[in-house]
């Protein structure tokens, strides 16, 4: 005779996995999601910025880290090649300086390869009656010739069971033949 132990606790899991079998998945609310996975065909994409500063514009002489009052009044530029998952990032530069701001919940920012030389990064700060509040991240740095450099940016949220972060955005920029800037 099986051990009656066994056969209480096995029996619900194999009747369980059968109703997994025939029953489907209700939708996933989880935040790691892409939205485009529930998006219909006729959705159109947002707005991108004018590429009113081409990149090859760039001066080729460094310069010193610009000021607050010289971001504010900054050139958004459209990057090099733009993935979908990067639609809520913008790109914007001031002389040599590339700033790339993604409003999402960003947790870390990491860069994983190249010269750290006047490397920014920012995640911005909740508010502290709202510490759950939507949150972004931004990376600021040179892009001179011979540069190269890579910045990952890590996304906030829960799959239901564990709050936590994932591998969201990659930022590549460089300069070797021409200036550009990636986002993946």
């Amino acid at each position: 005779m099986p051990n009656a132990r066994l056969v209480f606790i096995a029996a619900p899991v194999i009747a369980l996995a059968s109703l997994r079998l025939v029953a489907p998945a209700p939708p996933s609310s989880s935040a790691f999601d892409l939205p485009l996975a529930h998006a219909s065909a006729s959705a159109t994409p947002p707005p991108r910025p004018p590429a009113a500063a081409p990149l090859d514009a760039l001066p080729r002489e460094p310069s010193d880290r610009p000021t607050l009052d010289e971001w504010k009044a900054s050139t958004p530029f459209s990057p090099t090649r733009r993935s979908p998952r990067a639609a809520e990032c913008r790109a914007s530069r001031v002389r040599e300086w590339i700033k790339v701001h993604c409003d999402v919940p960003i947790m870390i920012l990491r860069q994983i390869a190249g010269d750290t030389e006047g490397v920014m990064p920012w995640v911005v700060q909740p508010p502290a009656d709202d510490p759950w509040s939507q949150q972004g991240g931004e990376v600021i740095f040179p892009l001179r010739p011979g540069s190269r450099r890579i910045v990952q940016f890590f996304r906030a949220g829960s799959d239901g069971y564990d709050f936590g972060s994932e591998a969201w955005l990659i930022v590549e920029a460089g300069w070797l033949d021409e200036p550009q800037v990636v986002l993946r």
